[in-house]
């Protein structure tokens, strides 16, 4: 087997895997796929791990650079030298009188050297894989907010035009009761203008569901995807909220954390192996054959050369690896800084956002669904009229609306977390983030 292929089935074995645990846990694109043929968030996520134009470029680039890492842990080739030495000036038989000789040139490194080199390379593949692994966590988030998008704009998309069919009917009976001459021509007025307004809501919703769609396409790396979907078996958005914030996790052991310490790590080994260079790597070269005429006896050569240290005494070197140290160190400081500071804020979201979630879903919506239920009733029995029927129905589905989009800020928020703490991708799917019907 080729070497290429050897340090490429390693690189998938080892921390690569997480590709491959991705689309395992999936289950795979059948068996997430819904039997109406829509987008279910199990398919949209394997999808995305595996066509997504952004990580298949940083994919290339992870293993571009393991490969680049690895290949300065080894040793210079060797190189064949051929001589031909102490021929006559003149003459046809210059060379075949000559002193002739082949052998084999090395560059020995100074000891020391190369196992830094190769520990070097060994943080460079957990540092690469772990940008990878965290811009995996990245391209998850945005596809579960995307296509969480699409479903809500999907959703309040339906209310809003109820509510829009609502407000004509809403005209249509002003208009009959000015006709009758028990409302004033003001009142048409009001009920048109808050028709046209709900009309213009509709186009909004329109609006933001292509524009979720399209952002779901591109991320899935697809022309256009099939409309998203609910998983058939939904658990409840608020305890998923709840086991989050439930749990404290360590900001050191985030992604992003872990990331930004391996190249810490990367930077240290770079400054020490910057210190060596100030030794020189002396060249070997081991020859024989036979001398030059009249005698031709067999000759064997030793050659050991060292190079003269660079001018500056690798000063300039060891300066910028040395820099390069000192701002890895403080990217990790910043990094975990700017970790506490998402997670507290994400933290609020998600508390925030399941106190009103469940303050539609437990008070407000059951009391507006019983109040019109009791007009209704009313309406039944000659108590109350149309315009108060039109009016409670508005009023629920004002209500729906608000809750649908509570809902979405709940499911971004829970997205964005389960990126910051690091769950996997088989972690992050609809089994956990289902929806809630208002």
């Amino acid at each position: 087997m080729k070497p290429w292929f050897v340090f490429r089935n390693r690189l998938i074995d080892g921390t690569g895997l997480i590709l491959g645990i991705a689309a395992h846990v999936a289950a795979g694109f059948a068996a997430t796929a819904s039997p109406t043929g829509c987008l279910t968030l199990e398919t949209a996520v394997e999808l995305a791990l595996r066509n997504n134009p952004e990580l298949r470029v940083v994919t290339a680039q992870t293993e571009a650079a393991v490969a680049r890492a690895r290949v300065t842990a080894l040793w210079p080739a060797p190189a064949l030298e051929l001589a031909f030495e102490d021929g006559p000036a003149a003459g046809v038989r210059s060379l075949t009188e000559s002193k002739q000789t082949v052998g084999v040139t090395q560059i020995v490194p100074w000891p020391g050297k190369k196992g830094l080199d190769r520990e070097t390379a060994r943080v460079v593949q957990h540092a690469q894989h772990a940008e990878l692994v965290a811009r995996q966590r990245d391209i998850v988030r945005e596809v579960k907010v995307a296509f969480f998008q699409v479903l809500a704009a999907g959703e309040a998309l339906q209310v809003a035009r109820e509510r829009a069919r609502l407000a004509e009917v809403t005209v249509s009976n002003v208009e009959e009761r000015v006709a009758a001459g028990d409302a004033w021509e003001v009142e048409r007025l009001q009920a048109e203008i808050a028709a046209s307004r709900l009309r213009n809501e509709v186009v909004v919703w329109q609006e933001r569901r292509e524009q979720a769609r399209a952002a779901l396409a591109a991320l899935l790396g697809q022309p256009e995807p099939p409309d998203p979907c609910h998983c058939p078996e939904q658990p409840n958005l608020l305890l998923r909220a709840q086991q989050l914030l439930d749990r404290e996790p360590d900001p050191a052991e985030t992604p992003a954390v872990e990331a930004a310490e391996w190249q810490r790590r990367q930077a240290e080994l770079e400054w020490r192996r910057a210190r060596l260079e100030l030794f020189p790597d002396p060249t070997v070269t081991v020859a024989a054959g036979r001398g030059a005429a009249p005698d031709r006896d067999a000759v064997v050569e030793l050659r050991i050369s060292f190079p003269l240290p660079p001018w500056d005494g690798g000063q300039r070197r060891r300066h910028e690896a040395r820099t390069r140290q000192e701002a890895a160190s403080a990217l990790v400081s910043a990094a975990l800084a700017r970790q506490q500071r998402n997670l507290a804020a994400v933290r609020a979201r998600l508390r925030s956002g399941a106190e009103q979630l469940a303050r539609y879903r437990d008070e407000i919506l059951p009391r507006a669904r019983a109040t019109l239920q009791r007009i209704e009733t009313a309406v039944a029995e000659g108590r109350l009229g149309t315009a108060e029927l039109l009016s409670a129905r508005q009023m629920l589905a004002e209500l729906e609306l608000a809750s649908w989009e509570r809902w979405l800020e709940l499911a971004q928020a829970v997205a964005e977390y389960e990126a910051l703490i690091g769950s996997a991708p088989a972690d992050t799917t609809t089994s956990h983030l289902s929806k809630v019907s208002p």
